[in-house]
């Protein structure tokens, strides 16, 4: 007679009987809801950027690709992980928490330092698995887990919403120039330098002696340097336009976002300027700043991008845990991308021009803040050189005017290496697009700047030089600087405008 077997250990403890096979594969497989759970980290971190600053996106596909990145990598690690442990909702949420540190937990490393940061995360990823573990069969930690990802991934649908609500009209004025045919034997160099002072400022702050110096070291080279030249806006989105559409684009200070669109357009090339040169034959290039509002986009023939570390991905940087390796200081990605459009100029459009005529257009993130070029052109990451306004907590005015010099001692040494490299005949634009902020300019309604805040931040710097005789007046205006230039080269000589001043405050 057939008995029973009832299997028993040696230890004579009836063995567990086996988990069934349903359960276990469901405990090893990723579900359609946890791969949801765990790329909605990398969904924030691709989307709350240009959320908040639709307009001010030159390559999303960067944001895109750091975003995929996170997403696979998280389906990666929970996947085997699973296998590992056989623990699927447990490694779920503490993959997902994980991850979310991961792009979001910046302003804890900068709170805590790295080691706090870091042990923050390591405690709160393991109480998140502890809980879930011993709430087997509870659906509370999943709810608070998923209510976690809809509250961030919120964020940036709200701002997404809002913005687009907000769009509002473009304001923008569009003139039309005629310059007629543009004859120059050589090439081009439009350069703008952003916030470098110009001679009433440095006269001001730094001494009649040291403004002369500088000033007769482009002399020497044969530069026509304005005495005093001054811009029609205080801040960038307004004055590289007027620099470029050679008027005044926007007249109210109601910025919307279509009309914050249409001035970056006419940076990326919408503007007559590169219209009159591109259609008297000439080769454009523009080379991007790696700042939001500097896009190639269509309107060039060649496209010079910046570093990958632009704008919005050194934002992206900041908000992640990861930020003490990436951006240990505020704006670290300003001298480094200022560096390299420094270098291509000097190095790669001196090649270019020998092959074809060509007119170049570049942006240099330089002398503005951050202040970490040292007059070697060497970048010092200190965090008393950070920060994107010249007055700094806890730094003395004496500290931040001397790392000012420096950095204005290297843009001079770029611009003057870059017109000894040129050939004589090719023209040379240098010009800023403002002044500087040490009076606290930007954190003072204009309506109260003194005569000293006007004068620091609406005087530019304006130099040129061309192979035939074209004067300019010790008094010129920003909009009248490109008309200037056309007229000499054209054969059609271009009005000038009255001069205009506005003092709005769009950025920095």
């Amino acid at each position: 007679m057939l008995r029973r077997f009832d299997p028993v250990s040696r230890s004579g403890l009836r063995a567990e009987p086996a988990e069934p096979e349903g359960d276990v594969r469901g405990r090893r497989r990723l579900r359609a809801g946890d791969i949801l759970l765990l790329i909605a980290p990398a969904v924030w971190a691709g989307t709350h950027v240009p959320a908040r600053n639709p307009v001010g996106i030159p390559h999303f596909e960067r944001l895109l690709s750091v975003a995929a990145l996170l997403a696979i990598l998280a389906i990666l690690v929970a996947w085997i992980l699973i296998g590992l442990t056989r623990r699927r909702r447990e490694v779920v949420h503490g993959v997902f928490l994980a991850c979310l540190f991961l792009v979001s937990g910046g302003p804890f490393v900068r709170q805590l330092g790295l080691l706090g940061g870091i042990s923050l995360v390591v405690v709160a990823v393991a109480l998140l698995v502890w809980i879930t573990a011993r709430l087997t069969d509870s659906a509370i930690p999943t709810v608070i887990v998923v209510g976690a990802a809809a509250f961030f991934l919120s964020g940036p649908l709200t701002d997404g919403v809002t913005a687009l609500i907000a769009r509002g009209p473009d304001l923008l004025s569009h003139p039309v120039i005629e310059s007629g045919q543009l004859d120059s034997r050589g090439d081009v160099y439009l350069v703008v330098l952003d916030g470098f002072p110009g001679s009433e400022a440095l006269q001001l702050d730094y001494g009649s002696a040291y403004s002369r110096e500088l000033i007769a070291s482009f002399e020497r080279r044969g530069f026509d340097v304005p005495q005093r030249a001054t811009a029609a806006y205080p801040s960038t989105n307004y004055s590289i336009p007027s620099l470029l559409s050679m008027g005044y684009p926007v007249t109210d200070d109601e910025l919307s976002n279509a009309t914050l669109q249409s001035l970056y357009d006419v940076i990326s090339g919408d503007n007559p300027v590169v219209q009159a040169f591109s259609a008297s034959g000439y080769a454009t290039y523009m080379v991007e700043a790696g700042w939001s509002g500097s896009s190639c986009r269509s309107w060039y023939d060649h496209c010079v991008a910046s570093n990958w570390m632009d704008d919005p991905v050194y934002f992206l940087s900041r908000d992640s845990l990861l930020t003490s390796f990436l951006s240990p200081v505020t704006g670290s990605n300003y001298p480094t991308n200022s560096l390299a459009t420094m270098q291509w100029l000097v190095e790669e459009a001196i090649d270019i021009g020998d092959e074809q005529r060509a007119f170049f257009f570049a942006h240099v993130l330089a002398p503005h803040p951050p202040l970490m070029l040292d007059a070697s052109c060497s970048v010092v990451l200190q965090e008393e050189r950070s920060g994107y306004y010249f007055p700094r907590p806890n730094v003395s005015e004496e500290d931040r005017s001397e790392y000012l010099k420096e950095q204005v001692s290297c843009v001079t040494r770029f611009m003057h290496e870059l017109v000894d490299s040129v050939r004589d005949e090719d023209v040379v634009i240098f010009v800023a697009d403002h002044g500087t902020d040490r009076r606290g300019q930007l954190f003072k309604d204009p309506d109260s700047w003194t005569e000293e805040d006007i004068t620091e931040r609406m005087s530019t710097f304006v130099a040129v030089r061309t192979p035939t005789p074209c004067p300019f007046d010790d008094d010129v205006h920003l909009p009248n600087v490109m008309r200037r230039v056309l007229s000499c080269l054209g054969s059609v000589t271009i009005p000038e405008v009255d001069e205009q001043t506005f003092l709005f405050i769009g950025d920095n």
